[in-house]
């Protein structure tokens, strides 16, 4: 016992004495977190983003070299199996050393270009200049801006490949046609798409990141792809809306909005909504006013209904909504678009003062029922494996199955013709459940939160009392029951 007692006193001694010098060099002592292992979990998430932020920014450097200098890529016909064995057997019996040529380090000085005062050229030649695809397109992308665009790629013809009895060789070697012929950037190549989408996720890392260097950065990556691509295939106004609002520049995110009168859906409906509402309630601009923000109100509910009662209702739904962070590439107008755009914008709403209280009157005017989060765009109730016809039987797994039938049909006429060689992404029938799972999950959330929100509006209701409490009670016990009905 002694023993264990000096060896626990000289082991707190010698703690001490380290505690005491990193004090003196101003270090703090050292500690491991120990819920997390040795780095904890918001470091692990840094250190992630970081890493993506590195590699989206070389990938997005390559690419650049590559389109500064582009020449098309060659294709080589394939060499028969056959050819190309009788020609390494005649090769092996040729022994005619009359029209064998060294190359490489085994070369003749003599053979070199350059020497003996010979002009200095290019060995290959095959050998071409690239040229700047920048340059190039971007003239012919601002010049047919006008005109619209297609979302469509257009298919690319492949020459046919042509070559000599052996099969192969420099002959039997073709460019693919119109590889830099005609429209915009985002109509050249597929490098220069490949450059635009990378373009656009390092952008929209960097607007993440939160640092003014990188936001910074991102504006300029933004306005880049609008430049080279006024059409915007790859929706980057839509990101550059959200850059602007987080900076205050309500007149650049509108001017942004209106150059694209087509694009009314959930982010940037929701977004000219904002804006309308500072216009009028805070900056109270010539040519706003209150029928105007509730016009484009009532159009933002148009595109996504559910962001309404999430903004209404803001603090009850961030205590009920889970893993929203999550989600990528929601549907247009389902629950999770809703969640997924919350994630994204919900710190801007939470910031404009009385933001809330008038999407809540808006609501409150209007007798707006909450809509049903199980319902999508094609009838078909997510995240319940049966339903019942009018004739009483189930069809257990019909819902999914018709799904299934519907998206590949879809895919079939939308897609068109593919290039040989292309490969198509098929959903097992696992994945289409995790779909529907989360969807019927996310909706349980919110019909969840809608409750929430009505049990709160009777309660506080209850507790009033003096002059105008029954017409305000009147007015909760709507509340109560459209959160009821919606349910």
């Amino acid at each position: 016992m002694e023993r264990g007692e000096r060896l626990r006193k000289r082991e707190a001694e010698r703690a001490e004495k380290r505690a005491k010098k990193r004090r003196k060099l101003g270090k703090k002592p050292l500690t491991v977190d120990r819920s997390g292992g040795y780095e904890s979990q918001p470091k692990k998430h840094a250190n992630k983003r970081r890493l993506e932020l590195a590699r989206l920014e070389r990938l997005v450097s390559k690419q650049e070299e590559l389109l500064r200098d582009y020449r098309p890529p060659v294709h080589v016909a394939p060499l028969d199996p056959e050819l190309k064995r009788k020609r390494r057997r005649r090769d092996f019996y040729d022994l005619d050393t009359s029209h064998w040529k060294l190359t490489g380090a085994a070369r003749p000085a003599d053979s070199l270009p350059g020497a003996g005062g010979t002009e200095l050229v290019n060995e290959r030649e095959d050998w071409e200049a690239g040229e700047d695809l920048f340059e190039k397109l971007a003239g012919a992308s601002s010049g047919g801006a006008s005109g619209g665009g297609n979302d469509t790629d257009s298919d690319d013809d492949s020459s046919s490949d042509s070559g000599d009895d052996d099969g192969g060789g420099e002959e039997g070697r073709g460019r693919q046609k119109g590889e830099t012929s005609g429209g915009g950037f985002y109509e050249g190549p597929e490098a220069c798409r490949e450059y635009l989408d990378l373009n656009h996720q390092l952008a929209q890392r960097l607007h993440d990141g939160g640092k003014e260097s990188q936001t910074e950065e991102a504006l300029k990556r933004y306005q880049r792809s609008l430049e080279l691509d006024p059409v915007d295939h790859v929706n980057a106004r839509r990101g550059l809306v959200r850059l602007l609002l987080d900076g205050g520049d309500a007149d650049k995110a509108r001017a942004v909005i209106d150059r694209f009168p087509d694009d009314r859906g959930c982010e940037m409906a929701w977004s000219l909504a904002a804006i309308e509402f500072v216009a009028w309630s805070v900056l109270q601009e010539d040519g706003s006013g209150e029928e105007v923000a509730g016009k484009a109100l009532r159009e933002a509910c148009g595109a996504n209904p559910f962001v309404a009662w999430n903004i209404a209702h803001r603090e009850v739904f961030d205590e009920v909504v889970e893993h929203a962070d999550e989600i990528e590439s929601p549907p247009a107008g389902s629950v999770m678009e809703a969640f997924w755009y919350m994630v994204r914008e919900g710190g801007l709403w939470e910031s404009l003062e009385g933001a809330s209280e008038w999407v809540a009157d808006f609501l409150l005017q209007n007798e707006m029922l909450p809509p049903n989060p199980h319902q999508g765009d094609d009838g078909v109730v997510a995240g319940e494996d049966s339903k019942d016809d009018s004739d009483g039987n189930t069809n257990g797994g019909g819902v999914r199955e018709e799904k299934r039938v519907r998206q590949a049909s879809a895919d079939e006429a939308g897609d068109g013709e593919e290039e040989e060689g292309s490969t198509k992404m098929v959903l097992s029938e696992g994945d289409v459940d995790n779909d529907e799972s989360n969807a019927g999950m996310f909706a349980n959330m919110f019909e969840t939160a809608v409750g929430m929100a009505a049990e709160l509006a009777e309660q506080q209701l209850g507790m009033e009392e003096g002059e105008g409490g029954e017409e305000a009670s009147a007015q909760g016990r709507g509340i109560v029951g459209r959160g009821a009905r919606g349910r």
